[in-house]
Parts: structure tokens; C-alpha cells; sequence
């Protein structure tokens, strides 16, 4: 979908429907707004307000009952959706997920994933899985099940004990649906994965021989098949039918019917034989919903909306409309001069109440999951059908150690201070000379240690490394700088946790501080020194530079 289905991202618009035989988390209340000076407020499902007025910011969506709002350090305080919200614990924390199998997975500062219960107890902590670290889960449970990520990038399941179901072992995995997973591993060799279908033991029970990756959204079963491209797969992985060549993509299945975009860009719907229920004509979409479908037209900023019966014939047209949504399976709201209202599946006002705001899903993803609302709202925060959740714990002391452990009584690995280049020409490849002409510093690679840590070695010399002559080999190493890149540790407060892990790593190998320098290279510096080493080594204010100095 090229074209106009990839631009519905920018649209407003939106449809899903509720019900399906989806193991997928439940929406139970949604933000809204009475008035636009209002604070927000929860409307049930069904159209009933929980209360309103009461938010500042934004609350995400309830999913069984339980919903965040961030504070003023946007940290995430957890609610239970009664008429008088009360939050359930008074701890914050820095990423979260749903409430899901009667747990809650949360990550507090410097911790590692824990999972809560409705009331706010801790139950269990996701530390590591046979020595490797857990840092990744998905924000929520379906067939009972989660996805979790270790620190080496395998997927696997864990339950809501918190117990491994299915060992990490693949490349890519995605949330278990209608008792079904996509995995994924990759071909030695080769670029692509190779998927597969397994069963809630772990158990392969079918292969996607055809596809050669999976998309970030469209990545589980729905109504018994899974879609990719134009093509229809079943829980073996056979294809289901033959589309028309014509037809580019066919979204999810839901309630025996899926929409196709064909090469011109329009939709249309087809049932579970392949076969044209509704003709290709409708250049933003077309879904079904409850009893009957509904055709999307787009033009001059404005969308208008023909619902149909299952003969094509229609029974209401609106037009002029600025927002459109499927709420529930046969309940929509449309968006109207800037009031949004109910209406029935057959396009009629259901009652005479408007609000300024209903929090809702984009077209795009709404359209992707017209089986879950769950879904809808993940796609539309997440560009995904997962939200992750990130483990905030960080092995900065082991990580420092890794990288700094080339640290000798006489330089850093193999090179040492007062070292001429043709000694150090050993062990790194220069180049030619001309490279160097009248430069006094070169840059060395250095190592990569764990946790996503690396460096390189900034070295000064005491004359010039090369001149129109060629290399000046007698020079002398004067300064190593270890430039220590942090870029990839994503943890929170990375910056102090590494600068105060590479202190306490200099203390441990007897090093202590014997001085301060404001103005060396535009920045301040603390001085180590000791006794049984041939040189000083600086540390800058935030401790991404340690550069050593011959006594």
C-alpha cells in the first residue's frame, strides 16, 4: 500500500470493531473531553462517562480497569477507572505496560523489570534468564503469554509468574493471538529469516515458506489467517487462496471479512474465499462493521462515509465529515465541526449528546486491526503491535570494567607511554604518512565492551607524526585519550552512573585524586595518580574522557 493507505498515518479517521474470538487485552475506558476548557475524563466503552473534568494530562487507556497518567517529572502513575479515580500505589515509574493476567510489568530508576499486581505489590522481578539479561518485554499478556527480549537480542515467552514457557531462541517473535505466534531465525548466510508458526508450548506447527520477513504491525493471526502482502495464510502456513494479481494487499481478517486495495488504489472488501463482497471503489477504505460495511471516500479535507448492506446497497451517506471511528463493534463516532457524537452501525445518530474530544486511534492503524481496539491504540503510539518495555537496569561497573581493563602500570593495552611511532606502528595500521602531514594526533581504535560500551584511543605525540618527508618515526607518545562512547546505553541517567562506575574503578586499582584543572582543552579535569603507575590519568566533568599524562 504505497500510496494512499500509507498516508492515512496523517488522517484522523479511523474504524475497528471489538468483536472477534481475539485473546488480545480488552479497552475498557477511553480519555475524553466534555467541553474544551474541561480537564480529561474516562468514558466507558459503551458511551457511559466514568467521570470527567479531573486530568491535566492526557490518561492512556484503561485495559481492564487500570490506566497511567504521567506527572510533572513524566514519569507514569497508575489509576484504577472507578468514578473517583484513586491511584494504586504512590510510586511513579519510568516505563510501563498494561494490566494484563492480574499483573502490571513497571521499571523503576536503576531497576530491572518488575511486575505489580492491581493494588501496586510487588509479586516478581525479571533480572535474567540463564545468565543473560532480560532487557526488553512486551507491555502486555495475550494467550497468557509475553514476549521478552534478552540482553543478546533472542525472543522468548515468559507467563505471569514470571516463568519461561518458551526459551529465548528466536530472532524475532511477536504476541501470541487465537493460541498462535509468528517467529522467527535467522539463515546462516542469508539476509531473511526464516518464520514460522509455533503453538503456546513452543511447539512449530507451520512454516511461512513464501515470506521472507515480517512487518513491525502486521504480524499475527486474526480470525484464523494471517495476511501479508496480497497473499492469506492458514495456521499451517498454506496459502488459503490466490488473489488477483491486481490486488496489492489485504489487510487482517475480522468477522470473515478483510478489506483489499487493488493497483489503483482502491478498496473494496473480500470474504474468507477470496471472493468480491463489496467492489473496489472507495479511495480511503472500506470495512465492515457489525451487519453492515462502510465505504470511505476522501476530497477537499472533508471524508464521506456510505454504509452499506451486504448487497451493496446503501443505507445512509455523510458527508462532509472531519473524523470517523468504529468505537465498538456496532457503536461509531463521528467527528463534526469539531464535535464528536455517536452513531449506529447503519450510520444513524444514536442521541443527541457531542463532547470536544474522544481519544482515538489513526485510520492507519485502525484499519490494520479492525479486530482490536487494543491493537488500534498500539499501533497509533507505537507504530507497532507492541509496546516495549525497557528494562532500566544497567551493569555499569562490569561495563567500565570492560573497557578500562586495558589499563597497565605503563599505558592502555599494547600501547605505552613515551612510546616512539615505529613501535606503535606495531600494532595499529597508519597508512600513508601523507594522512598525518604536520599532525600531532591520530586516532586509534579501541575496544567494545558489554552493555553496549565502546571506545577509541585519542594519542598525542610529541613532534609531529609525518612531514613531506614521510613518517617521523622517533616521535613520542605524550597523550592517550580514551574516549569512552555511551551513545548506545540507553538506560536512564547514563552520563553519572558510567562517570561514577570509572571512578570507582580507578579507587580499585589504587588510584586517588591528587588535583583539578579548569582550562586544559576547554574543559575541567580531576587528577589521579598512583605510585605504582608511569602516568596521571585526567577525568573530565562528565567522564567521557580519561586521558593519560607521563609523571
Amino acid at each position: 500500500m504505497k500510496t494512499n493507505l500509507l498516508s492515512i498515518i496523517l488522517l484522523s479517521c479511523l474504524f475497528f470493531s471489538c468483536k472477534n474470538n481475539t485473546s488480545l487485552p480488552e479497552v475498557t475506558q477511553v480519555p475524553f473531553k466534555v467541553s474544551d476548557s474541561d480537564k480529561y475524563g474516562m468514558m466507558n466503552v459503551d458511551g457511559s462517562i466514568l467521570f470527567e473534568d479531573e486530568f491535566d494530562q492526557l490518561p492512556s487507556i484503561a485495559v481492564n480497569g487500570i490506566f497511567t497518567v504521567k506527572n510533572k517529572q513524566e514519569e507514569l502513575e497508575y489509576f484504577k477507572a472507578d468514578k473517583k479515580p484513586k491511584q494504586i500505589t504512590e510510586t511513579s515509574y519510568i516505563d510501563g505496560g498494561y494490566y494484563t493476567e492480574g499483573v502490571i510489568p513497571v521499571v523503576k530508576p536503576e531497576r530491572p523489570i518488575s511486575f505489580i499486581d492491581k493494588n501496586g505489590k510487588e509479586l516478581f522481578v525479571l533480572g535474567t534468564f540463564e545468565g543473560k539479561r532480560i532487557q526488553w518485554v512486551n507491555a502486555y499478556f495475550s494467550d497468557g503469554l509475553m514476549m521478552f527480549v534478552t540482553e543478546e537480542g533472542k525472543r522468548g515467552y515468559i507467563n505471569s509468574k514470571g516463568q519461561v514457557v518458551i526459551k529465548p531462541i528466536f530472532d524475532i517473535a511477536f504476541p501470541f493471538n487465537e493460541k498462535v505466534a509468528i517467529v522467527g531465525e535467522k539463515v546462516s548466510g542469508e539476509e531473511y529469516v526464516k518464520l514460522s508458526i509455533i503453538d503456546c508450548s513452543g511447539k512449530k506447527i507451520g512454516d511461512l515458506k513464501s515470506l521472507k520477513e515480517a512487518s513491525s504491525w502486521n504480524n499475527m493471526y486474526s480470525d484464523e489467517i494471517f495476511t501479508s502482502g496480497n497473499k492469506a495464510f492458514n495456521k499451517k502456513g498454506e496459502l488459503i487462496f490466490r488473489s488477483p494479481s491486481k490486488w496489492k494487499i489485504l489487510l487482517s481478517y475480522n468477522e470473515g471479512y478483510t478489506m483489499f486495495q487493488d493497483d489503483n488504489d482502491e478498496c473494496g472488501i473480500t470474504n474468507k474465499k477470496g471472493e468480491v463482497v463489496i467492489r473496489a471503489k472507495y479511495n480511503r477504505g472500506t470495512r465492515n462493521i457489525g451487519n453492515y460495511f462502510v465505504g470511505v471516500d476522501y476530497s477537499d479535507s472533508k471524508y464521506s462515509l456510505s454504509f452499506l448492506d451486504d448487497n451493496e446497497n446503501r443505507v445512509e451517506k455523510l458527508e462532509d465529515i472531519e473524523n470517523f471511528s468504529l468505537f465498538t463493534a456496532n457503536k461509531c463516532i463521528v467527528q463534526e465541526e469539531n464535535e464528536y457524537y455517536f452513531i449506529d452501525e447503519s450510520g444513524k445518530a444514536l442521541d443527541k449528546n457531542n463532547y470536544s474530544f474522544i481519544y482515538t486511534p489513526s485510520l492507519e492503524s485502525s484499519f490494520w486491526y479492525a479486530n482490536s481496539l487494543f491493537l488500534a491504540y498500539i499501533q497509533k503510539e507505537n507504530l507497532s503491535s507492541m509496546k516495549m518495555v525497557k528494562s532500566d537496569y544497567y551493569p555499569s561497573q562490569e561495563a567500565i570494567s570492560s573497557v578500562l581493563n586495558v589499563l597497565n602500570t605503563r599505558g592502555v593495552g599494547n600501547i605505552q607511554m613515551g612510546m616512539s611511532l615505529q613501535a606503535a606502528m606495531k600494532y595499529y595500521n597508519m597508512g600513508d604518512s601523507d594522512k598525518h602531514s604536520y599532525d600531532y594526533w591520530d586516532n586509534f581504535e579501541g575496544i567494545e565492551g558489554i552493555g553496549n560500551l565502546k571506545t577509541n584511543y585519542r594519542i598525542q605525540f610529541n613532534d609531529y607524526i609525518s612531514d613531506y618527508s614521510g613518517y617521523n618515526y622517533n616521535t613520542t607518545i605524550r597523550h592517550i585519550i580514551i574516549n569512552i562512547d555511551r551513545s548506545e546505553v540507553t538506560c536512564s541517567n547514563a552520563e553519572k552512573r558510567l562517570y561514577d562506575a570509572a571512578i570507582n574503578y580507578l579507587k580499585n586499582i589504587g588510584f586517588t585524586k591528587t588535583g583539578h584543572t579548569d582550562d586544559w582543552m576547554d574543559e575541567e579535569w580531576d587528577i589521579y595518580s598512583n605510585d605504582k603507575y608511569s602516568y596521571y590519568i585526567a577525568v573530565n566533568k562528565d567522564g567521557s574522557k580519561l586521558c593519560l599524562e607521563s609523571k
